[in-house]
Parts: structure tokens; sequence; C-alpha cells
């Protein structure tokens, strides 16, 4: 019974083995089918024949549409030379204009006449003949009189004519030119003896359209015929007639192209086409029947066997899959083992009374041959797929007895193992026997050889770790080939890479004697070179057996470390930066660690070069950082605490006095050593404190020692003081405010608000005042700030602290900015250093467009600062503005080193200007100059309608004050209430007939109505500002100062220019731009809907009684009706 049982299982497993492979096999193939068939391969493959076939058979109708309009083209300069000879001849023998045609007497001189003109079209069109045809009938027969020449020769052009035959004409003409006469010669054109009564065409259509309509040019009647023969003798041809006009407008004949068969087929060459039995067709379409193929020209063997069935003509049949693809049949409609490409023959112009006519180029393939590689490539692929089953198929059957074998022999071998002394079994490749095999061996791997292998896989990672096992019933640790590179550990002491658990725990506790704070599982291993940090990572396997994980992290601990290190230091010094050095005393305090705190600057002299100045501190703060590493001084720590002032902080100090004296011989061998190092004599200065029962606070220290170091700085004879509570006392307030100060540096940005600046004309805003607001209860204001750092030096500091600031506001809030200037209140007599510059230059470069610098005029200028402070700004593309001008010292004088852009009007002229006469005339001889210059004049602080309306009446355009925005600083708040602002604004604008010229989109409505290449002047623009805001022609002449004459000249131009009548026409066109009503404005419309009064809405919307009557005025003009009464009567109307 086993036995059979195990004869069944084998062949359980040999089906279990076959059955999913054959499957697979099922599914690949399958999928091979639908990815060919779904991808639509084959139909790619067809598709590629049929474009290929497309591609030459346009090809071919390209070149023969451009070989037939190459003699449209010349054909219609031949004819206007031959129409020069009639009308010449017109003139100098004075027809009559009743008759068509010249007398038959003077017919053969013109035949002459243009006897050179049909040769040297024939010799260079590379067609087969010319003649011309005129139209006076011989004797009432048939006959024209005419001349008609044939090149049998077009490759060569032969001076002498051997190469022409002269087939119809007067005999006198060949031969005074000495051309042989054709065998079919003819005096006159011989209508009768041409074969089909329709092939009369060539000569009875292009005649017949001109008698239908003679507007258009001669050249759009050309007419290219069917295939015809002058007689049965002669050969097939093709012609391009035109009708020749003479000057009295009448048809008196026809000049015409013969192309023979020949050149046609020469011009249509089956080769091209890599096939077998092409054939090219080209053939007139049937205008009524475009599927019939008739009275074609042809070349290609196989027509021969289709003319062989004397078939007469061919039907198409579409194949609706490809576009201009078609079968063909037989006239008897019996269908063809053909296909036939079309292409369509552009030869005639749009224009052309024959557009319609439509010519056609069809190649023509059997389909066996147009199909032939998609076939073939269909039949190689059935052909494929079948052998391939089969190949499978046997595939499948060998490969499951291949594997089954080996799985009998490993049954042998089995059965003939000594369970008590195994050996491993061979190995044959397939996973599934070598498992088996492994089971057979009662799953007993050895851990050496699990070990190794994943010794091997960490080597071929490349990474810094190393694996270990402890087993604890053996105390032995079994270690990969990486541990001992990583732990350099001697092999010697290892048994196969098995050391025992005593050396492997003392390994471990030298690896483990220092933890790395806060890290888990990390620790630091010093030795004589270096330090090396390792992370250890253990779990316990099911076996009671630990398993661990040792990797070395030494790049990942020094980045961190590094990291942390920049964090806490100062990069120039080295030193700690301010935080973190009062953290580390705060936390030596509270470990009873107390000492002294030193704060070490320098002061200069005011009169120092501005260009030192401004780079000092850099210099300065790192030749005294050097200075102080090399320093030995036991217990201390440094800290940078402002750009140019160091605290040193010492403590276990022993001896006070000692120290007093130290820090003095200390600061005298510092000085000493920066004065040999710095360009200028620099006096190093220091304030020092005790941390005593007198500074119970580590924040009060800092104070006591900020104001020592004042106290230093402010002395004439010591520089080092130490803190003295008594005149601390005395003068806490200075101290107070050099603290507030120290707060507003060390902020990392300063905050401003934003006053906007107004332009009447404009009617936007074009730039904000920035505002330095502090969150300082002692140190308010601005001036307050400057004041402050001007007494401590630190004026360059506050320079560019508020430039970063602002750059980086404008950077923040560039949507709410827009493209409006940003006006910086810049230090007039300082400048900051070229680092400072360079940094701002690297992160802010692309906003020197948005921001102007503005020079407050109220201080004595330094003519050095202010010639380089220009400098950089116009080398930066930064605009500059002069503020509180006309009030402080320099005035005018300061124009001579900066070019402004802006001049801002102080605030003290501006205020009471409506009532002091001398306020005006200074005002208004600042304007003039500005103008002159083309600078911006912005008034500052304007607090009333009085003093704006007399600034504006003086040509003051730009404002900003509590009149138009009291208390309002926030961008969104501004931009909200811009309608109401826009009132006060537009009611003195209307009020003095102010006019936007700037605004691009009313100039932009108004150019739309302008024509093309039409462009307004200068001064044809300011009057039509005038007219549209309503001033008289009296009132514009004075405005400009010029004449009414003048005036009147200049309006009359502008009507012209604007297609219009009338001054309301042109009203209207101006007025056309921002009709829509405000959110105010309409809300203003429906309460005058209701009914109410002005003092009524004035009194619901909370606003006053002018501004709704500007409102009133504004909605009034947009609607186009003159009062209330007909704005009520307008929308009534509306709503109806």
């Amino acid at each position: 019974m086993s036995i059979k049982n195990k004869t069944n299982k084998n062949k359980s497993l040999r089906v279990k083995i076959m059955i999913p492979q054959f499957i697979l096999l099922f599914i690949e193939f399958s999928l091979l089918l639908g990815c060919i068939v779904g991808l639509g391969l084959l139909e790619s493959v067809k598709n590629n024949e049929y474009r290929k076939i497309e591609t030459i058979a346009k090809n071919r109708s390209n070149e023969l549409q451009k070989y037939f309009n190459i003699i449209s083209i010349n054909s219609a300069s031949v004819v206007e030379k031959i129409n020069d000879k009639y009308n010449y001849y017109i003139q100098n023998y004075k027809i009559d204009s009743t008759e068509d045609t010249l007398k038959s007497s003077i017919n053969e001189m013109y035949l002459k006449d243009i006897m050179p003109l049909l040769l040297n079209s024939s010799e260079h069109l590379s067609v087969s003949g010319a003649f011309v045809i005129l139209n006076e009938n011989i004797e009432r027969y048939n006959y024209r009189p005419s001349v008609y020449i044939r090149d049998i020769n077009m490759d060569v052009i032969n001076k002498d004519y051997s190469d022409i035959l002269y087939r119809v004409g007067p005999f006198s003409i060949a031969y005074d030119k000495d051309i042989k006469l054709d065998s079919l010669w003819t005096y006159n054109f011989d209508f009768n003896k041409i074969v089909e009564s329709e092939d009369y065409d060539f000569y009875t259509m292009p005649i017949k359209a001109v008698s239908e309509d003679n507007t258009n040019p001669v050249n759009l009647y050309g007419y290219w015929s069917n295939t015809f023969k002058l007689s049965n003798l002669d050969r097939e041809i093709i012609t391009f007639t035109v009708p020749l006009i003479n000057m009295l407008g009448k048809v008196y004949g026809l000049y015409g192209i013969e192309i023979s068969e020949d050149i046609i087929l020469n011009k249509m060459p089956t080769a091209e086409i890599p096939y077998e039995n092409p054939i090219y067709m080209l053939y007139k379409a049937d205008e009524n029947n475009n599927i019939l193929i008739n009275n074609s020209l042809h070349t290609g063997a196989y027509f021969d066997v289709l003319n062989d069935k004397r078939y007469n003509s061919f039907l198409l049949a579409s194949t609706n899959k490809y576009e201009n693809l078609y079968k063909m049949k037989t006239d008897t409609k019996n269908e063809l083992d053909t296909l036939c490409m079309i292409s369509d023959l552009e030869i005639y112009s749009s224009e052309s009374h024959f557009n319609n006519d439509k010519w056609r180029l069809a190649c023509i393939v059997t389909k066996s041959e147009f199909f032939r590689i998609s076939d073939r490539i269909t039949n190689i692929l059935l052909m494929a797929f079948l052998l391939s089953i089969i190949l499978g198929i046997i595939g499948i059957l060998c490969a499951g007895e291949m594997f089954i074998r080996p799985i009998k022999e490993l049954v042998k071998k089995v059965n003939a193992i000594n369970p008590k002394k195994p050996k491993r079994l061979e190995k044959i490749g397939v996973n599934e026997v070598d498992e088996l095999s492994s089971a057979i061996e009662k799953l007993n791997y050895d851990v050496a050889l699990a070990a190794s292998k994943l010794s091997q896989t960490i080597d071929l990672i490349g990474l810094p770790i190393a694996g270990f096992e402890v087993d604890y019933s053996t105390n032995k640790v079994f270690l990969t080939d990486s541990m001992f590179n990583l732990l350099s550990i001697d092999r010697n002491k290892s048994d196969n890479n098995v050391v025992t658990l005593e050396f492997w725990n003392f390994i471990i506790k030298s690896l483990t004697k220092n933890k790395e704070e806060g890290f888990d599982d990390t620790y630091c291993f010093s030795s004589a070179c270096s330090a090396r940090w390792f992370r250890i990572k253990t779990i316990t396997a099911p076996n009671q057996c630990l398993l661990g994980v040792v990797s070395e992290v030494t790049e990942e601990i020094s980045r961190h470390k590094q990291l942390e290190y920049e964090t806490k230091h100062d990069l120039i010094t080295g030193f700690l930066k301010v935080n973190y050095f009062i953290k580390q005393i705060k936390e030596l305090h509270d470990n009873n660690n107390h000492g002294a705190l030193i704060l070490v600057d320098y002061k200069i002299s005011n009169n120092l070069d501005c260009m030192y100045k401004t780079d000092l501190s850099i210099s300065y703060i790192k030749y005294v950082s050097e200075f102080l590493s090399q320093v030995e001084i036991e217990s201390k720590l440094y800290g940078r605490m402002t750009d140019n002032c160091i605290g040193i902080y010492i403590y276990n100090i022993k001896n006070h006095n000692k120290t007093i004296e130290y820090l003095k011989l200390f600061i005298r061998e510092i000085q000493n050593k920066i004065n040999t190092l710095l360009p200028c004599s620099v006096e190093i200065i220091a304030g020092e404190v005790i941390y005593s029962s007198d500074t119970n606070s580590v924040d009060l220290m800092l104070k006591n020692a900020e104001f020592a170091l004042n106290e230093a700085r402010q002395s004439q004879n010591e520089n080092v003081v130490v803190f003295n509570k008594k005149a601390y006392l005395e003068n806490i307030a200075i101290l107070d405010r050099q603290n507030a100060l120290y707060d507003i540096l060390s902020s990392p940005c300063l905050n401003y608000i934003y006053e906007p600046i107004f332009s009447i004309k404009e009617h936007r805003i074009i730039g904000y005042n920035t505002i330095l607001r502090t969150q300082n209860s002692i140190l308010k204001s601005f001036e307050e700030v400057v004041t402050e750092a001007r007494l401590s030096n630190k004026l360059f500091i506050l320079e560019r602290l508020g430039l970063k600031s602002v750059f980086k506001h404008i950077r923040d809030k560039n949507k709410e900015f827009g493209d409006s200037k940003i006006f910086f209140n810049s230090i007039t007599n300082e400048m900051i250093s070229h680092v400072a510059i360079s940094e701002i230059d690297f992160e802010y470069a692309d906003l020197y467009k948005n921001i102007v610098v503005e020079i407050i005029d109220s201080e004595h200028c330094d003519d050095c600062i202010l010639k380089a402070k220009n400098k950089e700004l116009h080398k930066r593309g930064i605009e500059i503005s002069l503020g509180k001008y006309g009030t402080s010292y320099s005035n005018e004088a300061l124009l001579l080193y900066v070019s402004p852009s802006f001049i801002k009007i102080s605030s003290l002229l501006v205020r009471g200007v409506d009532r002091d006469e001398n306020r005006q005339c200074l005002i208004m001889n600042i304007v003039s100059y500005a103008k002159l210059k083309n600078i911006k004049v912005i008034a500052s602080n304007v607090i009333n309608k009085e003093e704006f309306e007399v600034l504006v009446k003086m040509g003051v355009e730009y404002f900003y004050g509590n009149y138009f925005c009291s208390g309002m600083y926030n961008i969104g708040e501004i931009i909200n209430k811009m309608d109401e602002i826009y009132v006060i604004i537009d009611e003195v604008a209307h009020k003095y007939r102010l006019i936007n010229r700037n605004n691009t989109d009313f100039f932009a409505s108004l150019i739309k109505n302008l024509p093309i290449d039409t462009q307004l002047t200068k001064r044809e623009e300011e009057i039509v500002n005038l007219l549209c805001s309503n001033m008289t022609n009296v009132e514009i002449a004075d405005s400009l100062d010029i004449s009414s004459n003048t005036l009147k000249t200049h309006i009359r131009n502008i009507f012209n220019k604007f297609n219009v009548k009338s001054r309301r026409d042109l009203l209207t066109l101006c007025g056309s731009y921002n009709k829509e009503l405000s959110t105010r404005e309409n809300e203003i419309l429906r309460l005058i809907e209701e009914g109410k009064a002005n003092e009524e809405i004035a009194d619901v919307l909370n606003i006053s009684i002018n501004t709704v009557r500007v409102h009133v005025w504004n909605i009034c003009t947009k609607q186009n009706v003159k009062n209330r009464d007909e704005l009520k009567i307008l929308t009534m109307e509306e709503n109806k």
C-alpha cells in the first residue's frame, strides 16, 4: 500500500510540475498574440505600406504640378509680349474698333513678328511645341491663320533652330527663319482635321470664359486641355492655351503650349515605385463623376495587360479604410486585382476661371504587391507561433522528466545515509530539491556558514557594519569577517571566527565605556590618534542566543557635532553666540561658579574716512578673536555680543584687584597688537562687572557690564572701567536707552509699517514710505533710534539691518506691493561695509528695481560718503530720493552730489501752504526745477483738502499724508479703502481738469479705435485728454498757450485719425474705458432708485455729503446722463 502511495505521489508531482508550465505557456502565447493584435503591429505595417505609396504618389503629383505651374507662369509673360506686338499693329495700322482682328493683309506680317517669342518659349519651357491661332475665319471654312512650331529635341537648345519643325503657318515665315517643315505642315490651322469635336475645347473654352467675364487678368483664363490629336496621323498631346486680348478689350486669338505624351510619361517614372508592375495614370476628373478614370495618359507595363482586356475606362470604389486608396473596377463593374492611390494636382489657382477642373494622378499597384510585406510578416508570425507552441510543449515534457529524475536519485541516496554520520547531499540547483536536501540533513545548519554569508553580504554593500552571535550554551561568540576589520581585532585570538565569551566581554566593555549623550546605543571609543563612534544593537533569538550588530557612525556624529557647533558659535570668531554665551554663564552661576564679566569694544575718531569706518568692525573682530584664542586663561568663556563687542567671562576668581590689573595689561596688549594690523588707530575699551551681591542675576550683570562699557566709551582717560553702582543709579536712563538700542539691533529683522504715495494723474499708488515701528517702550520712533545709534557709534549697523529688513519685507509681500516703489530712509552720513553689500547683492539683487533709497536732507552732509553712496546706488540701478527737501542744511547744494529720481517737499513747507504765499513761491520754484531735471516731486504729510488743492494747482503730482489714509498702515486695509481714497483724488482731479495721460488702461482702450499705422503726436494726446475732460476750446488754447486756429487744426486732425465727426463722438470713445460701476457706486445707484436724497444716502452709508456728490457725478458720467432725473429714467427703463 505504501509503495502504491509513493507511486501516486510521484505521478502527482509530475502533474503538478507540468500543468502550471502548460498554463504559463498558454498565457505567454496568448499575451504575445494579444500584443500583436491589440497593439496593431500588423496594422501598423500595413499603414506603413500605405503611407509609403501615398508619399510616392504625392511627391510625383507635386513634381507634375510644379511643372504645369511653371508653364502657366511663364506663359503669362509670353502672352503679355504677344499682346504688346498686336497693340502696336493696332496703333500703327489704324485698325477699326469694330473689328476683332487684324486684316488678312497684315496677319502674316504679325505672325512673322511674334515668331521669335514662340521659338524662345518652346526652347526654354521644356515643351514639345508652341502656337498662336488668330480668330479670323478664312473663306467661311473652319480655318484660322496661325503659326505652330514643334521642338523635336527639347534637351538641347540650338541657335540655328535645327531641332524645330514648322507644323502650321505661312511658308514665308519658315523660309525666312530657315526652319524645316513638318511632314503634316498646313498653311492655316484646320479644325476639320481634329478627330473629335469635343477636342475643340482647347480653343473654345478660354475664349468662352473671356466672353462670360472679362474683368480678370488674362492669365486666369489659361486652360489645360484633355489629351487629343490634331489629326489621325498626329500624336497625342496636352495643351495649355491662353486667350489673346487686344487693347480694345477684344479676343483676337489664342496662345498655346503643346506637351507631347512622351514628355508627360517621362515625368511619371514607374521605377520609383518599389513594386512589380506599377502603373501611373494622369487624367482629368469628370466633374459629374469623380470615380471614373477615362481618357488618361498612362505608363507602366501592366497597363498593356489591362488594355488587352479592352477596358476603355475604369471605375473607383473606396476601401473605406485608407484615404485616397480605391479598388478598381472595369466599365462593366468587374473588380480588378489592383489598388489605386489617387493624388490631386492643383494646376489652377483659386482665382482661375477653371479652378473647378480637377486633374489627378493615379498610382496603380496589384493588391498582392501592395500589402506584400504585411502579408509576409503575418505568415511568418503564424509559423513562428505554431513552432513555438510545439517546442514549448516538448521542452515542458523534457524539463519535467529531468526534474523528477534527481528526486528519484535523491531518495536512493537518502536510504543509503547513516543517520549517525550525516553528510552533505549533492545540490542540483533547483530550490525545491535543495530545500528537501536540507530537510533530510535534519535542518542542522552550521552557524559559521550562516555568519560567513552575512559577513560577505556586508562586505559587498561596503557599509562599516559587522555582526556577532553569542551562544551562551557554549560560551562562544561567532564574529563576521568584517568585525575583525571594524574593531581591529587580532584574528589569532579566534578559531574560525569564533572567540571566547570572556574575550568578547572585554572588547564590549572597552567599547561601551563612554556613552554619547543624545544618541541611543551609541558610544565613543577614544584612542591615541582619534575618536570613533559605534552604535550597538542586539536582539535575543528564540534559541536563547544573542544576535547583535556593530556599526561605525563616526561620520554621522561628526556632522551632528559640526552642525551643533555652528549653531552655537560665531563663524568669524569661533566664539559663542550671544544667546549661548548667556546660557553658559547662567549654568555656571547655578553651579556657584561666580566670576567677572568683561565687555570689550573699540572707539574711533568720528573724522575717520568713511571707507575705513564701514569695514573696520570686521577686521577688528577678526584680529581680536585670533589674539584671545592664544591667551592662556583658565576658567574662561568667550562670546560675540554684537558686531564689534566681545564678552569675556572669567570665573573662579580669587583676587579681584589682580584681575583688574591683568585686565588692563590684557587690553593694552590687544590694542598694541590690533593697531599694528588695522589701517587706522583704534582705542580698545572694556567694561567689567564682578558677579557679587550687587548683581543678583545674570541679566542684571549684563546690564551693568553694558553700563561700564559705556562709561569707558565716554571716558577720556580710562579705557577699562569697573562697574560703579552709584554712577549706575545716577545714569540708569542712559543705560536703558542703550539696552533698548541693543535689543533693536539684536533682532533679526526690523518692523516697518507702510504709508502709500498716490499719483493724481496715474490714478494709482506709485510707492510706499517705510516707517520704523519698534516694540520698545523707550526708543519708539526712527529718529530716537538714529540718535541713540549715533551716540553709540552703531549707525552703520542700523543702516545694514534696516536695508536687509526692507528687502525681506519686499520679498515676503511681493504680491501686495506689485510694481510700487518702497522708499527706505537711509542715514545720510553712513555706509554699510563691502561685505554687507556683497551679501545683499547675493540675496536681493533682483529687488533693486523695487526700492528707492531716501537721503534725509536734515544734517550736514559728508561729501565723501554722499558721493560714494551715490556711486554704489547708481551702479546697482537703485533710485534715490531726497527727503525733507527745502527746509534743511544743504537744499539745492545736495543735488551736486546725488542724482535723485524723487524730491519730497518737507512737511514744514506743505503745512499752511494754502495760506502762505512765500511757501507757495518756494514750492513752485522746486517744481519748476524738478520738471527741468525730470525729477518727480512728492508733497509730504498733506493733512487737508485746501493744502491738496493748492499743491495740485502748482503742478505737484504725487502726495501722501493723513488727508488720504489717516491711521491706515496695513497694506490690505489700504487696498480695501482705495475706492474712497480715489473719490478724494478724483474730486480735485476733475476740478482742475487733470486727465491721466499715463494710465495704460485708458490709452489702451482709446488707441484701439485708431486705424492701423496711425499714431497721435504728443500735442494731439494732450488735446485729446483735455477734450475728454469737457474743457472748451478757449480753455484748452489758454492752458496749452496756442492760438485757437492752431487748436482747430489739431482737433480736425484728431477727428480724422479717430474717424469721428464731432466732439460728442470723440467723448464717447474716451468714455468707453472703465464704464463699470464700482461697489460703492452700485450701492449709491440703488439708493437713488429708492428715491433717497444725497443727505439720506450719506447717513445710510456713513460718508460725507461731498463724497456722495462726487460718486453721483461719476455715475452720471459713466451712464452718459446729465443729472439725477435722467439717471432715474434710465434705470426705470432698464428695469422694465
